[in-house]
């Protein structure tokens, strides 16, 4: 026999979502209440409040058992669950023509599919059986869209129509400390001039590799032009793409330590979209880093400016993390 519990529960539980009116941005579209918008702001944008812009896909996450209050909170995680259940749900279509993603509050619309139209779609009503989604089953789109960062023609349509960050929220442009390394010898910086290469306690790091909340792996640097975060060596030695020849090349512990499958599986996809890597540097003046790979990288630390959420790093920036005057 069919289980098609797991495709009700999403849908009753949707609509009373919907109904409860808590949750702000999601509401009916029609009269008929055949279609409904969800609100889908992208974490990333400066303005973004988790607990409005990913209210409802933690309350489904709740509704799981997927998490708890005093968990880590992980809205793209949440959002992403949401988003499985929904496009592997027969209850639900997206109507894309309505969806408007490109605006500074966007949304999409789902319709519900009655039971009648999806009997017709299966050929007869027995014919197949939709299960309940599993934890996180999400196809290579999906997983794609968590971890990669989207192409500049992704952005376009949202910068046109974004408000600009407030003045408080924008990261101050810091001289580019790897673009002004020379190929031997002493380190030029002039962004940096009370820096000495030869005091090599303020370069040296220990940096340390957690996987789902769970150490998998340590390293110390002491190099005074900084160090490569990777999993190889650069596969273009001499090119720019990876920064000076000169860093000292940290790589990323391999997942295999990981005992979930399918957290194995969405690391290494990850691992895919970090070949160029993500420089850091250790100076008097605290920690700097610098994103070149193409997967999404966020930062914390006493440095940053907005320090209420995650700080997404713009790929080719140099962001200070850690101020040591604000330590000291």
């Amino acid at each position: 026999m069919c289980d098609r519990n797991g495709g009700r529960r999403l849908r009753q539980w949707l609509i009373e979502q919907i109904d409860s009116s808590m949750y702000p941005g999601l509401i009916w579209e029609n009269d008929e209440k055949s279609m409904f918008r969800i609100p889908w702001k992208h974490a990333g944008k400066q303005d973004y409040n988790q607990e409005v812009d990913a209210s409802i896909f933690k309350a489904w996450a709740v509704f799981k058992g997927k998490f708890k209050e005093g968990d880590k909170a992980e809205p793209a995680t949440w959002k992403t669950r949401l988003r499985c259940a929904l496009n592997k749900s027969p209850d639900f279509e997206e109507v894309t023509d309505r969806s408007q993603l490109d605006i500074s509050e966007p949304y999409k619309v789902y319709r519900i599919v009655p039971e009648e139209e999806q009997k017709c779609k299966l050929g007869v009503a027995t014919a197949g059986c939709v299960n309940e989604v599993t934890e996180m089953e999400c196809g290579r789109s999906e997983i794609d869209e968590l971890i990669k960062e989207p192409s500049v023609d992704d952005y376009m349509g949202m910068i046109k129509r974004s408000p600009s960050p407030p003045e408080a929220c924008r990261s101050q442009l810091l001289p580019d400390w790897w673009a002004q390394q020379p190929s031997t010898g002493v380190p030029l910086v002039t962004g940096y001039t009370t820096y000495d290469a030869h005091h090599s306690a303020f370069s040296q790091m220990v940096i340390s590799f957690y996987y789902g909340g769970k150490l998998v792996g340590q390293a110390t640097t002491t190099c005074p032009e900084g160090c490569r975060l990777s999993l190889s060596q650069p596969g273009l030695p001499g090119t720019k793409l990876y920064g000076p020849e000169g860093l000292e090349l940290v790589r990323f512990p391999p997942a295999d330590a990981i005992p979930s499958e399918r957290q194995r599986q969405v690391t290494r996809k990850l691992f895919g979209h970090l070949e160029r890597g993500v420089l850091l540097h250790s100076s008097r003046q605290g920690v700097f880093v610098k994103r070149l790979c193409q997967g999404r990288v966020f930062c914390s630390g006493n440095a940053v400016v907005c320090k209420g959420r995650p700080n997404k790093l713009e790929r080719d920036e140099v962001v200070q993390v850690f101020d040591t005057s604000q330590f000291f």
